[in-house]
């Protein structure tokens, strides 16, 4: 077990809180938001987090939230899914500035599948889902194990030395710690095998797949960050984004857009 050789044998594995575990499992069915918001009044902190984020500039519109009930109404039922996800997912994993850093990643990440999944036709919920906790293996080892990951910042010098450095640094990967934590977490396999394969683009399957979706966003994330125009000379990267007709611009686009539209949830953490 990647967790227990992490954490220890008698380490606690990270939990979230019950109504988004619900949440997560309950994608694709008809979620009774009223069921949703007695079941949050029950956790009075993730209650906390929703209102607060509720009461944010994007959210509330200088109109303010006081019940989950009022939030639901003001901001929608999807807005309000996402915020307890959010809060949630982010209220088992914490730490330091690293740690801070990997979950401001994940919110952007989040928001860009997002907005791809809708212009593609697939589950944004979902899609947004996989955003927040697609690198929750290198979060966790990031919160559980900050001087091991540190070093490895320092010695990762080229993407491509990514596993290798892992399996020096650690004596695993952090997908695949990411694939079981998400598992216990009762995630779909589909999401959990995005999870675990998530550094590999199988041209194989469809773009849509989301492993490939998720390796396509991180790819693209690096670069838009980075400002590396090394993805110019990828013809699998242009083949996938041709197949989602996509475009690098189109995709830079979109994640500026993502990382204003993310900046409510840094206050969770």
């Amino acid at each position: 077990m990647k967790l227990n050789s992490l954490l220890g044998q008698s380490a606690t594995i990270p939990s979230i809180p019950k109504v988004a575990q619900e949440l997560i499992e309950a994608f694709g069915q008809n979620v009774s938001m009223l069921e949703v918001g007695q079941k949050l009044k029950l956790d009075p902190a993730l209650s906390g987090k929703v209102l607060r984020l509720a009461n944010s500039a994007r959210y509330a519109r200088n109109r303010s939230v006081d019940s989950v009930e009022a939030a639901a109404v003001l901001i929608g039922d999807e807005a309000l899914k996402t915020l307890i996800i959010a809060s949630g997912v982010t209220s088992a994993l914490k730490g330091g500035d690293n740690v801070k850093l990997l979950w401001g990643r994940s919110f952007i990440v989040a928001e860009a599948l997002r907005t791809l999944a809708m212009k593609i036709d697939i589950n944004k919920e979902a899609a947004f889902t996989l955003g927040i906790l697609h690198n929750i293996g290198e979060i966790l080892i990031a919160s559980a194990k900050p001087e091991m990951y540190k070093f490895y910042l320092r010695e990762v010098k080229f993407k491509e030395t990514r596993k290798r450095l892992e399996m020096k640094t650690y004596g695993l990967l952090s997908a695949d710690v990411g694939a079981e934590l998400a598992e216990k977490w009762k995630v779909s396999s589909s999401q959990i095998q995005a999870i675990s394969h998530q550094n590999d683009l199988d041209l194989t399957k469809p773009a849509k797949d989301w492993a490939n979706l998720i390796y396509l966003v991180n790819i693209v994330f690096d670069q838009w960050s980075e400002q590396d125009n090394s993805l110019l000379d990828r013809e699998d990267i242009h083949q996938v984004l041709e197949e989602l007709s996509m475009t690098l611009e189109a995709f830079h686009e979109l994640l500026d857009q993502a990382k204003v539209d993310s900046e409510p949830y840094m206050a969770l953490i």
